[in-house]
This record gives C-alpha cells, sequence and structure tokens, in this order.
C-alpha cells in the first residue's frame, strides 16, 4: 500500500481577510508541473506559523516574494523568525473569483 505525502498547504480561510504569520524556515524551491506542461516551473514555498500556532506551507506569488524581500531582503534565511502579514483578497483566476493570499506591505 502507497500512502500519500502531501505538506498541510496555507489556504484563504486560514487567515480570514487578514492574519499575521511567522516564518519558520528560509523555504525551498520546488520543481512543478500541470497537466499538459512539458517542462517543469519552479514555485518558492515556505512555512509559516498562524497566530494560533498551526504550521502550513506556504507558496507566495512572486508579488507577495517581492513585498517581503523589499523589506527583509532577498536572502530568505533572514527571514526566519520574522512575522509578516497576509491578506486575501478576490481575483480572477482561470476564468473565476476566488479568493487569493498576498503579503500585505508592511
Amino acid at each position: 500500500m502507497t500512502k500519500l505525502e502531501y505538506e498541510d498547504y496555507l489556504i484563504p480561510d486560514d487567515i480570514g481577510e487578514r492574519s499575521i504569520v511567522t516564518f519558520i524556515d528560509e523555504g525551498a524551491y520546488f520543481d512543478w508541473t500541470t497537466l499538459g506542461d512539458k517542462d517543469p516551473g519552479r514555485v518558492f514555498r515556505i512555512k509559516v506559523r498562524l497566530p494560533d500556532l498551526k504550521e502550513k506551507s506556504w507558496t507566495p506569488n512572486v508579488t507577495s516574494q517581492r513585498n517581503i524581500a523589499y523589506k527583509l531582503t532577498k536572502d530568505t534565511a533572514t527571514w526566519k523568525g520574522k512575522t509578516w502579514p497576509l491578506i486575501t483578497v478576490n481575483q480572477n483566476v482561470n476564468g473565476k473569483i476566488r479568493k487569493v493570499i498576498y503579503a500585505a506591505e508592511s
């Protein structure tokens, strides 16, 4: 029998409209593909701790990465232990309006 291994990913319901998270590692890049993709892309994933102390993996989009790096530097090792506000916004994703997570400007 094969057991699925997956991480507990941060979703909009985890943070409501706004929440402050703590970075608990420096994150890493992972190869990622979708159905039909011939070449894998790379995504950045980082572990965060929510106010209720739950730990989740977050895949911040490039806009969020830039917002954080602008204040904390591009060296994500320096992010560990720091806090950052996250917000949810309604956005068109593949033709459907969905809540998505962004790093708020600090």
